[in-house]
């Protein structure tokens, strides 16, 4: 009866039946109940029922991070923070989502956290070293116009790989032996880092790819306005 009011959308007869019912409803029935305040948008009712579910399970994280959601949803930013505090004050933390990968014929986890460090800090090295050198990002590194460019881009690059891959061996020795999975976990992640600037590497040739004006048929040439255009960019 509750999933065929949910999928209704009578929500509010959802709550009545469920307090009229002679024994108590169960997380399940909660957890239920919440599904379908998201499909239905019902923000308020989906505050009630993860609050009916926080009481059940005080200890699960995953109700906080709801309840938390739906006040954000509202624009409710001081009870978002009170639940943050409440969290803190039980010692509650939220687990950091992973992706799973198999070695060796097992499941293996990766961390969002370590991941976003990685390539985010990729990304930000990569940004200041284009904005200290005055590489124009939206051209080509060693270009014409900067024909030394590319060898100092790399050559930074090079030197500061060299500075982190040392401070993390130096981490690393602090803590426990490094084990062949987590050889395989780095191996893994450095490939999908040089899959990251291959990509962005082809795109670049792609960028590179222009032909004269002078050897476009008529009627694209027409299609260009200005006498100061010497090449077309192919996309």
């Amino acid at each position: 009866m509750v999933d065929i009011l949910e999928r209704a959308g009578k929500l509010d007869e959802v709550i009545k039946f469920i307090h009229e019912m002679e024994c108590e409803p169960d997380v399940v029935m909660w957890i239920a109940l919440l599904g379908a305040c998201r499909v239905h948008k019902n923000v308020d009712l989906a505050i009630y029922v993860a609050k009916q579910i926080l009481n059940l399970e005080p200890e699960d994280e995953g109700n906080y991070i709801v309840i938390s959601n739906a006040y954000a949803t509202t624009q409710r930013w001081e009870d978002v923070e009170e639940v943050r505090k409440t969290m803190k004050g039980k010692g509650v933390k939220k687990e950091p989502g992973c992706s799973w990968i198999e070695l060796k014929k097992q499941d293996r986890s990766l961390r969002v956290t370590h991941n976003l460090a990685v390539f985010g800090g990729c990304g930000l090295v990569l940004s200041i070293i284009t904005g200290l050198f005055g590489i124009n990002v939206d051209g080509i590194p060693g270009a014409q116009n900067t024909p030394y460019a590319f060898v100092l881009f790399s050559g930074v690059l090079f030197v500061i790989g060299l500075v982190l891959i040392g401070i993390g061996l130096v981490y690393l020795g602090l803590k426990q032996p490094i084990t062949d999975e987590q050889v395989q976990v780095r191996k893994f992640e450095l490939q999908q880092l040089v899959k990251m600037f291959q990509h962005e590497a082809e795109t670049h040739v792609k960028v590179r790819q222009e032909i004269s004006r002078n050897s476009l048929p008529p009627t694209a040439a027409d299609m260009l306005t200005g006498n100061d255009i010497d090449y077309f960019l192919i996309r």
